[in-house]
């Protein structure tokens, strides 16, 4: 992922890039699941009518399907959390600037000093700032 050119922060995500990254992910996903059923149709249905076709996947090339479609799946699921997170985080710090008045770049190292502190994830104080206004 790249850095935000705004603040030139590593932990700060590209909200276009995560959401391009899901859409792909998820579209992979579901290209794969389409081949594996489609191949399960495919066997299902040649052995109903007794007819010999195209072999059948065997299965290790069905369970090779199945973790790269699943793989996806959770690549999708994290970026989806990314995303999420990052709003949170940007949710905290538009707080920060408003009670403390302070800049965006001092709001986000409070947060991140605070993290550091109490040894916790940044989304997860984040969480906190947004539910209560305050650490």
């Amino acid at each position: 992922m790249r850095q935000s050119t705004e603040t030139g922060d590593p932990s700060s995500v590209d909200l276009r890039t995560l959401r391009t990254r899901d859409q792909e992910a998820r579209a992979r996903a579901a290209e794969l699941r389409v081949q594996v059923d489609a191949r399960r149709r495919q066997c299902h249905e040649l052995t109903e009518r007794g007819e010999q076709g195209p072999p059948a996947p065997s299965a290790t090339e069905l369970a090779e399907l199945r973790t790269r479609a699943e793989t996806a799946e959770h690549r999708a699921q994290n970026l989806e959390q990314a995303l999420t997170s990052n709003r949170r985080i940007g949710m905290a710090i538009g707080i920060l600037l408003e009670r403390l008045h302070v800049p965006e770049e001092q709001a986000f190292e409070l947060l991140r000093r605070e993290s550091m502190r109490r040894n916790v994830r940044l989304a997860q104080v984040a969480e906190e700032v947004v539910h209560t206004g305050a650490f």
